[in-house]
């Protein structure tokens, strides 16, 4: 999706108002746990 300097495209109310903020955030979150996991296995 693209934005234009104008503001006339919009997804919600807010900038980060949009359907993949929380898919994103909890890809995020169970990264990082698993990132702390495997690297208290293998080191």
């Amino acid at each position: 999706m693209e934005f234009d300097k104008t503001g006339t495209t919009r997804v919600g109310k807010y900038l980060i108002n949009h359907s993949f903020i929380r898919p994103g955030f909890v890809a995020v979150i169970v990264s990082v746990a698993m990132g702390f996991l495997l690297a208290g296995i293998l080191l």
